[in-house]
């Protein structure tokens, strides 16, 4: 996994595969804000992770949840259960979180991980040359977020490019994209995250048709 969005409003929960397994034992990482170029730099996806490797999270997160999850579902069946995250208030400040699982009773030194963000801000992001343009939406109700605070941030956590969305939800900026870079939003209490080493929305994989596109069309 290359991490999830969960909205504030409407989730069922984080999503958990699963064959076979009763209960996991979950811990939750929140990480802080000025760490998150350099942990979307590390881990820039799930998986399987040692504990050597998750040492480095001390540095980046805080440990702000641990508990047991009891799993309902049929056997020798790969099944998705959700775990309620949603539901738990020492997760429930918006931000981005990093979750460290392991079935019950199991210590082979490989533990499953993966990221999520818990946010009501939706972003799009087109580059135009060496401008950079965003909107801002609401997961909730998917209507345009105005005054979204936008900020790049290196990779040592240093703003190099800011902006804020209109009363439509866009902005445009001059910024040329680069792969240690973060763009992050921020709006009241929320906040979202979007980082440039990830690969963009491929539109390959939808019916999308027309013409060309071009700087000039005639209608």
């Amino acid at each position: 996994s290359q991490g999830s969005v969960l909205p504030s409003q409407g989730t069922d929960g984080l999503p958990l595969r699963s064959v076979n397994v009763d209960s996991v034992d979950v811990e939750f990482f929140r990480v802080r804000q000025a760490n998150l170029p350099r942990f979307l730099q590390s881990f820039q996806s799930g998986g399987q992770r040692g504990y050597w490797d998750l040492r480095r999270l001390r540095s980046w997160a805080d440990s702000v949840y641990l508990n047991r999850f009891e799993i309902s579902a049929p056997r020798n069946v790969s099944s998705i259960s959700h775990l309620p995250v949603h539901q738990l208030e020492a997760l429930a400040e918006p931000g981005l979180y990093f979750a460290v699982l392991k079935p019950t009773a199991e210590y082979s030194g490989q533990f499953q991980t993966t990221y999520y963000v818990r946010t009501d801000i939706g972003l799009h992001t087109r580059v135009h040359r060496d401008r950079l343009w965003v909107a801002a939406r609401s997961l909730a109700s998917g209507e345009a977020l105005g005054g979204v605070d936008l900020q790049v941030l290196d990779q040592q956590g240093n703003e190099v490019a800011h902006a804020s969305t209109d009363a439509e939800g866009m902005a445009e900026f001059d910024y040329r994209i680069h792969s240690t870079h973060v763009l992050l939003a921020k709006r009241n209490e929320q906040i979202a995250i979007l980082a440039f080493n990830q690969p963009a929305l491929d539109l390959s994989e939808f019916a999308v048709s027309g013409g060309p596109a071009s700087d000039v069309s005639i209608y």
